[in-house]
């Protein structure tokens, strides 16, 4: 079965591999910023066509003339995927997505823009094989409900909130198809809680909406919490995965930071985000206990598939426990043990948790009942 790719002319150190492959058509592109290359005016892009017997081959040949270390290039067919650097050549079978996820990194590594490397979103084979990230998105969010909460949204950025947005269990249940929880209002800037907390009242108040579903008390300026100068830096350090670091800005748009959010959502794969640990801070104990907890109860209840790096840190994870101390462990056991299932669940959940090392924390449960 013959590969079809693209290679951008202005990658190549040594341009004769082109005239080894059957280009199928070119378009050219006026660099921009996105395309993270300011030394050049324009980026030549060739849809070329490879035949089975020549990709090793013409892999190898591409691995050899790519330019510097920011370029890649690719071709699939419909089961493999080639994913050419520099440095390294990726044989990825499409339907591994922890095979796409190395690709991935090694490209960040090299400094490769994420939203330049987006092979998964195109390649993933989905659960719901109708729908597709953007797809996915539009539906959502011309959603009513969805709608509503981007009018207060905008109305708080406009009262001073600097990028406020909602994510997790609220985005997370539009995403992959369960009951939405409460709206969680996060924020940057100097607008004090409190002031915010009255803010969105009145706001709601002024649109007629319900105000059961928004956790007014829950409202907070992540700049002040955390340090952050970002509301998405906020979900990347402390949201649990690629799926609830989505988020809904005054925009109206949904965003996803991590590039894998929709995808995962589709395939219910649970991918724990490396951005505590990649960001030059150190996961404290309680950072990993509650990312192992939180890991371990998506798996369980959810049913999420976590991928193999997902696994090999919650394992991990169950050694940290004994760093906290005994008022620690308490709050985390009655806030994510006993606060999220009822005893009549335990045994069910249990055998989840026990697979990763954490079913001891249904002990301790027990016993604080």
């Amino acid at each position: 079965m013959d590969y079809e790719g693209v290679i951008i002319e202005e990658s190549l150190k040594d341009k004769a591999v082109l005239q080894a492959v059957k280009i199928i058509s070119t378009q050219i592109e006026p660099a921009s910023k996105a395309h993270n290359t300011p030394w050049l005016k324009q980026w030549t892009l060739h849809t070329v066509r490879i035949s089975a017997e020549q990709a090793d081959t013409i892999a190898e040949r591409l691995r050899a003339s790519l330019d510097r270390n920011c370029w890649y290039a690719d071709f699939k067919n419909d089961t493999t995927h080639y994913i050419i650097f520099s440095d390294k050549i990726f044989q990825i079978d499409r339907r591994n997505i922890e095979a796409y996820e190395a690709a991935t990194n090694h490209g960040l590594r090299l400094r490769i823009p994420s939203y330049q490397l987006d092979f998964v979103p195109n390649t993933i084979h989905w659960e719901r094989p109708d729908i597709t990230p953007d797809s996915l998105a539009n539906k959502i969010e011309t959603l009513p409900a969805v709608q509503s909460a981007v009018q207060v949204l905008r109305r708080l950025k406009q009262r001073g909130l600097r990028e406020p947005a909602i994510a997790s269990g609220w985005t997370r249940g539009y995403l992959v198809g369960i009951e939405p929880s409460d709206i969680d209002v996060a924020y940057v800037g100097l607008v004090a809680p409190k002031t915010a907390q009255r803010y969105i009242r009145e706001t709601l108040a002024e649109l007629n909406l319900d105000p059961t579903p928004w956790d007014i008390a829950g409202i907070w300026n992540a700049q002040l919490a955390y340090g952050v100068t970002h509301t998405v830096e906020n979900y990347l350090l402390y949201y649990v995965d690629s799926i609830d670091t989505v988020y809904l800005g005054a925009d109206g748009k949904l965003h996803d930071p991590t590039g894998y959010g929709f995808t995962d959502a589709a395939a219910k794969i649970l991918r724990i985000n490396t951005y505590d640990s990649t960001s030059g801070r150190r996961p404290t104990a309680q950072d990993e206990v509650y990312v192992c907890l939180e890991g371990c109860r998506r798996i369980a209840k959810f049913g999420w598939t976590p991928t193999t790096e997902s696994i090999d840190r919650i394992r991990r994870g169950a050694s940290r426990w004994h760093e906290l101390s005994a008022t620690e462990q308490t709050y985390y056991i009655r806030r994510k043990v006993i606060g999220k299932y009822s005893p009549k669940e335990y045994d069910t959940i249990r055998p989840s948790y026990d697979t990763y090392g954490w079913g001891f924390v249904f002990d301790k449960a027990s016993q604080a009942l």
